[in-house]
């Protein structure tokens, strides 16, 4: 559920002032376009370059202990998906290819990785004694430093074949072996490939997949009860739309939350929809996950949609455009 004094809070966290005392105003309209709004472009590029300086600590470390990787951005910030609050940086780190290496079976780099990774949650506590570090999450090390803009999500794989292009930039079609620690296994998946997808998406669907992956975030941070998705199952999610649902005219958010609202009941009440979802590399999104929690999570979101969508019906119409609406107020 939706709580309008906690929600009006966190507007003005994000720096957008409403008046409660003025019944003119259209509180929930304004919530909306807040929350449809990427970054600022300045504000992003302090996100990179932190997020390229928090790389090239790990990175410059571990080549002291001789363990050779690239680290690349991905994610919310590189999709430009990510929210106006806890922000968090995605890292990938990639295990180079060495001689020692190379021949290497998957088991052996299976191991390789555990020690990666185990040894850069040693560099990130001594680096960062004052950071939240948190190592429950599957795929991921999170880490949140009061003094920078946002956290980090440190990833840890190695490519299934090492042809890098010379610009060092990584190939789109060049998949990746993740490490899902929880349950010490490889996962195989294309975090550029995933960028472009959405990219790609977004382009045939008049930016409405951005639009409404930014809202639900927005919906998941601001919602009273813990909703237990993550913000790449809630990009998925939308990514799994059709394009056809998804092409309606950029604007028309009462009518686009309804679609989302009707998926998501799909996803909590068809026994087959979530488990045949996949991510924007077309592997399985919960071949590694809890099929009822994510459930659960998609059930909790689907509340805080229709909670919007009751809240946004007082003021607008149904096929009315909220940014010309926003603008005529």
């Amino acid at each position: 559920m939706l709580n309008y004094i906690q929600h009006m809070e966190k507007l003005n966290q994000r720096k957008l002032i409403v008046d409660e005392t003025d019944s003119k105003k259209e509180c929930w309209l304004k919530y909306s376009i807040e929350a449809l709004t990427p970054v600022q472009k300045v504000i992003t590029e302090i996100y990179q370059e932190t997020a390229i300086a928090m790389g090239q600590i790990i990175q410059s470390d571990l080549f002291e202990e001789n363990i050779l990787v690239e680290i690349k951005n991905i994610g919310g910030i590189a999709n430009n998906t990510y929210i106006n609050q806890d922000e968090t940086a995605d890292l990938l780190i990639v295990l180079k290819e060495t001689n020692e290496n190379k021949d290497q079976n998957e088991l052996s780099k299976l191991k390789e990785l555990i020690q990666l990774r185990e040894f850069t949650k040693i560099v990130l506590r001594n680096k960062f004694p004052e950071a939240l570090l948190d190592d429950s999450q599957p795929l991921a090390i999170k880490l949140s430093i009061p003094s920078k803009p946002c956290n980090f999500c440190y990833y840890f794989g190695y490519f299934l074949t090492n042809d890098d292009k010379a610009s060092g930039d990584f190939p789109i079609n060049n998949e990746i072996k993740l490490l899902n620690y929880q349950s010490r296994s490889l996962c195989t998946s294309n975090p550029i490939k995933m960028i472009t997808e959405v990219q790609k998406k977004d382009r045939q669907t008049h930016g409405n997949t951005k639009n409404l992956i930014r809202i639900l975030k927005s919906i998941k941070t601001d919602s009273i009860d813990p909703i237990c998705l993550t913000g790449h199952q809630i990009t998925c999610i939308i990514y799994a739309m059709d394009n056809f649902t998804l092409s309606k005219p950029s604007g028309q958010l009462l009518f686009l939350l309804l679609e989302v609202s009707l998926f998501l009941k799909k996803i909590v009440e068809n026994p087959y929809v979530a488990p045949s979802l996949r991510n924007p590399d077309n592997n399985l999104l919960l071949e590694h996950s809890n099929l009822d929690s994510f459930r659960n999570g998609s059930k909790q979101l689907k509340q805080g949609v229709d909670d919007l969508v009751k809240k946004l019906i007082m003021e607008v119409d149904l096929y009315e455009n909220i940014f010309e609406k926003a603008a005529a107020v």
